[in-house]
């Protein structure tokens, strides 16, 4: 059966089909990213189709290969990459959880941490792409939110009920507007609208690693003894900082700070820090920047090794001997 068969969305928008792996993996890189493609299982015929539109700072997206494939971009790094079967199913390993995405599931792909997708041969996937930057960038206009640590969203997003059921009735609207040439597709300003729509409903009812300080009733501005603290750890990240220290930069009590601390950042000052500095030796080991895994933690200040490896682990889904690999392999 053919995705025509299928009468599913962006008809009239087709980018390519093969029956090429290679040019599969290539075609579909341009417009993500690069990225290992294979089967599954040998001897299978590839069936190919892509299509594609823009939608504000996002794109709407259909897809299916039409073989059992395994994809593995690594980390996507720019990009969210919500994914909705509207057939068939996937898998996706993901931040240390394998989520099964079918009809009822949707699978949401966080920029900082690794993924590696299995497509069963009958899947299509309507998939939003929108772009990492305006989505930071909505949220602090929206909630009065600093986004200093990643927006990490639990990756497995429930189709039947809350804003998952909303989110995919949305995205076929779109997609059906644009097959009919409707102002969606013509008005920037209306595209605009729909992608933060979209982007709201993802942040109102998707668990995410800010879900607290987007709660209502916490859309507040972040207090000023919280930036000053902030902005001191964020100079210091790569020297020894102590909580005393911490607390004296903030100009308030230790009791204020984690108050702030626990409000707009769902955690504790240290744990905060931590999650920085983990950051930078991330940032420095995906660069190549680091001659070894060893060099990378004790330049941010971590000099338990083992403990650095298993936080490491924790936060982004991989060990950081194999973030650097990866970097050297390119």
């Amino acid at each position: 059966m053919t995705v025509e068969d299928r009468k599913l969305p962006l008809s009239a928008h087709r980018l390519f089909a093969t029956r090429d792996l290679d040019e599969a993996r290539d075609r579909i890189a341009q417009a993500y990213k690069p990225h290992r493609l294979n089967f599954a299982a040998p001897g299978q015929p590839l069936d190919t189709e892509f299509r594609r539109v823009s939608v504000g700072s996002a794109s709407l997206n259909l897809l299916r290969y039409g073989a059992d494939v395994v994809i593995e971009p690594g980390a996507l790094e720019s990009f969210y990459l919500i994914q909705i079967p509207l057939a068939g199913r996937c898998e996706i390993d993901h931040g240390g959880r394998t989520v099964g995405s079918d009809a009822a599931v949707a699978s949401i792909v966080s920029p900082t941490r690794p993924v590696t997708m299995r497509w069963g041969a009958d899947c299509d996937q309507l998939m939003l792409q929108i772009e990492r930057k305006a989505l930071e960038r909505f949220m602090e206009d929206a909630y009065q939110v600093t986004v200093r640590d990643p927006l990490v969203f639990d990756p497995a997003l429930p189709l039947e009920t809350g804003c998952g059921a909303s989110l995919k009735n949305l995205l076929l609207f779109i997609g059906t507007e644009f097959d009919r040439g409707s102002p969606v597709a013509t008005t920037p300003a209306v595209a605009n609208q729909l992608t933060a729509a979209a982007v709201s409903l993802l942040l109102a009812g998707q668990p995410n690693s800010y879900s607290t300080a987007l709660a209502p009733g916490r859309s507040a501005a972040a207090p000023t003894h919280l930036k000053r603290a902030l902005d001191y750890m964020e100079a210091n990240l790569d020297q020894p900082v102590t909580l005393a220290q911490i607390v004296q930069a903030s100009g308030v009590s230790m009791r204020a700070l984690f108050d702030s601390f626990h409000r707009f950042r769902n955690c504790t000052p240290m744990a905060y820090l931590k999650a920085r500095r983990l950051e930078k030796a991330r940032a420095q080991l995906a660069a190549g920047g680091a001659p070894s895994v060893t060099e990378a933690a004790l330049a941010w200040g971590f000099s338990h090794f083992g403990n650095f490896a298993a936080d490491y682990k924790r936060a982004f889904g991989e060990s950081p001997s194999e973030t650097l690999r990866r970097a050297r392999g390119r």
